[in-house]
């Protein structure tokens, strides 16, 4: 691309060579018309100064009609445009040389159309085939001179002029050749760059189409000129959905576009399903790109390095950390056993177990989060899974537990592992951190469709509820409000959640903790193996 490419030639396309053609055949067609009008004129030289009124009449005739034909030619592009330039040249010669025989005088003003004829089929021949046709004119002029010079006994015009108007036609050739040839020159050179642009735009377009992260291009007044398959896929719309305004398309992206613009952190936006879209904004000249990409599919990225990271972090624990808490605990037992172990001393002892026991806990939670399988999922009916959970529930912790479920028959899919751990953690926070008793503690397990149309599973109970400044650090590892918790519990729940393709919640609620986890969308969750 971007090479200098030689000139078509006439005859092997054409391409630059039928539109000049049909002007030039406009003009012969008007010229015949002119001169076709002074010939009926009572003020015409075929009245007036033709010699030959006849012959002239007829001539005109002649040239009018080939002109008709030249210009059907030109405008079925058949024959071949060199053919027809050739032809319509020698017509012009010929016609035009008869015309000024039959006014009897070269100096009528016929001449210079004779000048003009050489010069536009110039234009459209090379140099050489020009400067022949340009010496066939300038011949058949001193030829009529010489004769009006034998039969008057004196020149009408004069050699001299007849001369100029030679050289005239022999420079306007060449240079009309020579100027056409660069001419065309460049028009190929453009639309071999207009081509090479226009693939290179394809292979733009087909490489951003590819893309797996979304793409949107916004002109000035924020409508679509160009979106990708993934962009489509993320905004659920169609991919040839241009010139609309983006507000139409995606209302949140629209506000989140603005909060970008006004300096400060866009909310993520929610795409086709209500999925949790990431995007990042760029200005243009005149409008603004937008890359997108699926959140989860983001999360699930972070999660393969946490879950990198946190099996070599595993290993260190395993040996620098359990070996020595291992004999920790093992020396506590043994001063536990002394018989002469004063009181202090055995709350000392007490001590040591119990924190060694908290320590021995929390790395068993890390170790859990590393040791994780890929998640078994299985289609579940929520139902069912909550009654089964509730009655072994009530067989163990003596719980008030109360289900429901809208509608009855709402599917799911999820590992039922994962799924009774999570519901299980929950609970088991609600009974420890509720701050009420196995009588009066309600918990409601409810499953629902959320407003994104996504199956749901709320847990909520009537305990005091968690305070407005934990609930921001209620999912971080090692943040707790308990003297004897980990803090991974949480945190444990919401990767065994995105590990599901499922999101973990905490709501705002009047009364008690609320906690909600919304399952993935069909095409995610049928990716659970």
């Amino acid at each position: 691309m971007g090479t200098r490419t030689a000139p078509e030639p006439l005859g092997s396309g054409d391409t630059y060579s039928w539109r000049p053609l049909r002007i030039l055949s406009y003009y012969r067609l008007a010229i015949a018309l002119a001169l076709l009008i002074v010939m009926l004129s009572t003020l015409g030289t075929a009245h007036g100064m033709a010699t030959h009124p006849l012959l002239f009449g007829a001539t005109t005739l002649i040239y009018l009609l080939l002109g008709i034909i030249a210009l059907l030619l030109t405008i079925r592009r058949a024959p071949a445009a060199q053919l027809q330039v050739h032809a319509q040249i020698a017509t012009d010669l010929v016609a035009l040389v008869i015309l000024i025989y039959a006014t009897g005088s070269v100096g009528n003003g016929l001449g210079v159309l004779l000048v003009v004829a050489v010069a536009g089929a110039s234009l459209l021949m090379p140099a050489r085939s020009a400067a022949f046709y340009a010496s066939v004119a300038i011949i058949a002029l001193f030829l009529l001179q010489l004769w009006a010079h034998l039969r008057q006994g004196a020149p009408a015009l004069g050699y001299t002029q007849v001369a100029t108007l030679g050289v005239a036609m022999l420079v306007t050739a060449l240079a009309g050749s020579l100027l056409a040839r660069q001419g065309r020159e460049n028009q190929a050179l453009a639309d071999a760059r207009r081509v090479d642009l226009q693939e290179l735009q394809n292979l733009n377009g087909l490489i951003v189409q590819q893309l797996q992260a979304g793409v949107v291009a916004l002109d000035g007044q924020r409508r679509i000129r160009f979106l990708n398959q993934a962009a489509a896929q993320l905004l659920g719309c169609p991919v040839d959905t241009t010139g609309v305004e983006l507000e139409y398309v995606s209302a949140s992206l629209n506000h989140a576009l603005n909060t970008w613009q006004r300096g400060r952190k866009p909310t993520s936006p929610l795409g086709a399903r209500g999925r949790e879209l990431h995007c990042d904004f760029r200005r243009l000249a005149n409008g603004w790109l937008i890359f997108l990409g699926d959140s989860s599919t983001l999360k699930a990225q972070v999660q393969q390095a946490k879950l990198a990271s946190l099996g070599r972090l595993t290993a260190s624990i395993a040996h620098e950390i359990r070996n020595p808490l291992s004999a920790i605990r093992h020396a506590g037992q043994l001063l536990e056993e002394a018989e002469d172990l004063s009181d202090a001393d055995r709350r000392l002892t007490e001590i040591i177990r119990k924190q060694s026991d908290r320590l021995n806990q929390v790395v068993d939670s890390v170790l859990q989060l590393s040791r994780r399988q890929r998640p078994e999922g299985q289609t579940l009916r929520l139902q069912l899974w909550l009654a089964w959970f509730a009655t072994e529930l009530r067989r163990s912790e003596q719980l008030q537990i109360s289900i429901h479920t809208e509608p009855k028959d709402l599917e799911i899919r999820f590992d039922p592992n994962h799924l009774q751990q999570i519901v299980g953690n929950l609970v088991g926070n609600a009974r420890k951190h509720g701050g009420l008793d196995a009588q009066t503690l309600r918990i409601e397990l409810t499953g629902l469709i959320d407003e994104h149309g996504l199956p749901a599973l709320e847990v909520h109970d009537n305990g005091r509820g968690i305070r407005s400044e934990d609930a921001a650090q209620l999912f971080e590892p090692f943040f707790t409000t308990a003297a004897q918790g980990t803090g991974l519990g949480l945190y444990l729940c919401r990767e065994l959640c995105e590990l599901n393709h499922a999101t973990l919640r905490h709501l705002p609620s009047e009364r008690g903790a609320r906690f909600r986890i919304s399952f993935g969308t069909e095409e995610q969750q049928g990716q659970i193996a």
